[in-house]
């Protein structure tokens, strides 16, 4: 970025040909920098003339095409600050907050209404935005709406498809939710949303592939209230383990025929755990019709390879435990324990569940007398895990495993130990341990016609395995 910053500097000429270059991606990391880019724009529309192109046209701002921020907890930004900029920003495509935006406005300067959801809202006049990934600050109003859905609202006058409508051309959708009125309208509105055969009260989002939700069974009781007719990816990550509630229920129900990639973000092990430790719920409910039931409905109705039949890939956490119905094998998720259509299953956090498995299995003041029979079976979890995916009972279609970390990448091409890299002997075993393991699970997906594939989609060949062993090897026997 300094680099293209110098080039502006050279001439007149280079100044203009660098602005569509400088400005078309802007990563905020700190509220002084969104400051300065909001002064920056306005004091370019200051120096224009008034007979000439709208400001909006002719700053710089009409270059910024991404939006990225980003900001440390103590370094939120000004909403006011980010509304000038997206005011000038008329082609805006990609818009990204993550808990970047400071709550309230700026009472001094008589701006208290600058508040996040003016931030949404004024997204929300453009109609270009394609990609967004949204925060909610807490506000009732964006959460009675359906969580913040100014996208809804029809602008001066239009309909769903007018310019205004910023789900136009949406076509991904993050939605991250930090908001404690979630939990009011869990309780008093929940009935009072459509029922899963009747969806046509919600939003329209005719061009949205992906959707991305950190949610709650109530906001997912509104989402099934949406028209999604193009949603094709789904990745969730719910906040209170609602996964056998009825908003989860009707979600699927309406949207689940549609999907072709699902990602669960809660392991099976922890769903098992806040099942297993939640109190049961009343008789009354255990026997009620299952429609009219309000409390937990259990995990036993749930079929996802029902309401997704199109399925063909899935995500999962690589924290699976065993399930005491099924103790012979581990499902890779405790909601998908078998589909016949899936073609690639992925793993996330590979990396982290083998490094913990070592740490737990081996003493640390052992480390270095441990034998390498010690430290595989450190991975028989993970490896069973793994093999599991590979029963064709369960999955008959089944042709692509996928390893989503890029640390156990890492770990599996000897760059990265099991514990601080030290060096040495000790190091050089613990790296050929992790590629012995990757081996053994390579062998098994070939004997079963499965393509074994690191986060890039890239192979993993037996070739590439071997050669990182022998020179691990090598670096061991030489300390």
């Amino acid at each position: 970025m300094r680099h293209k910053r110098n080039l502006t500097l050279v001439s007149k000429k280079w100044h203009g040909y660098a602005q569509p270059v400088l400005y078309a991606s802007v990563w905020i990391a700190r509220s002084s920098q969104a400051k300065a880019l909001a002064l920056t724009l306005l004091c370019q529309a200051c120096c224009l003339d008034p007979a000439s192109a709208p400001a909006t046209r002719t700053s710089a701002g009409r270059f910024i095409r991404r939006l990225h921020i980003e900001t440390p907890a103590l370094e939120r930004c000004n909403a006011t600050d980010l509304r000038t900029i997206i005011d000038y920003a008329p082609g805006l495509e990609v818009y990204s907050d993550y808990r970047s935006i400071r709550r309230g406005g700026d009472r001094a300067g008589g701006g208290a209404g600058w508040a996040p959801e003016e931030v949404f809202r004024a997204l929300a006049q453009g109609g270009g935005l394609r990609r967004l990934s949204w925060t909610n600050y807490d506000d009732p109003a964006l959460v009675g709406l359906g969580m913040g859905l100014g996208m809804g609202v029809t602008l001066a006058g239009g309909g769903v498809g007018a310019a205004g409508h910023m789900g136009a051309r949406l076509e991904y959708l993050e939605l991250n939710f930090v908001s404690s009125a979630v939990g009011a309208y869990t309780s008093s509105s929940l009935e009072c949303v459509p029922g899963a055969a009747a969806p046509g009260g919600g939003l329209v989002l005719p061009e949205l592939r992906t959707l991305k939700v950190t949610l709650d069974n109530a906001t997912f009781a509104v989402l099934s209230t949406w028209e999604l007719p193009a949603l094709r990816n789904l990745s969730v990550v719910s906040a209170d383990f609602s996964y056998a509630s009825q908003g989860f229920r009707r979600f699927f129900a309406v949207h689940g025929a549609g999907l072709r990639q699902l990602e669960l973000g809660h392991s099976s092990a922890h769903i098992e755990e806040h099942y297993l430790t939640a109190p049961p719920p009343p008789a009354s409910a255990t026997n009620a019709n299952n429609s009219n039931n309000n409390g937990r409905l259990g995990l036993e109705g749930l079929s996802l390879a029902a309401w997704c039949p199109h399925l063909e890939e899935f995500v999962c956490s690589a924290d699976a435990e065993w399930n005491w119905q099924h103790p012979d094998w581990i499902a890779p998720h405790l909601l998908l324990p078998a589909h016949p259509t899936v073609k690639l299953i992925g793993i996330r956090g590979i990396d982290a569940r083998l490094w913990d498995d070592y740490q737990r299995h081996v003493p640390h003041h052992h480390q270095q007398q441990q034998n390498a029979a010690d430290g595989d079976a450190a991975f028989f979890g993970l490896r069973e895990q793994v093999e599991s995916l590979l029963r064709r009972e369960a999955f008959p279609r089944l042709r692509y495993v996928r390893d989503m970390s890029e640390g156990s990448d890492r770990m599996r091409r000897g760059l990265v130990g099991l514990r601080q890299p030290e060096g040495g002997r000790g190091d050089a075993r613990e790296r050929e341990r992790v590629v012995r393991f990757w081996e053994g699970v390579l062998g098994r997906c070939k004997d079963e016609g499965v393509w074994l594939e690191d986060w890039r989609g890239w192979n993993v060949t037996g070739g590439s395995l071997r050669r990182t062993r022998m020179g691990l090897r090598a670096r061991g026997e030489g300390a």
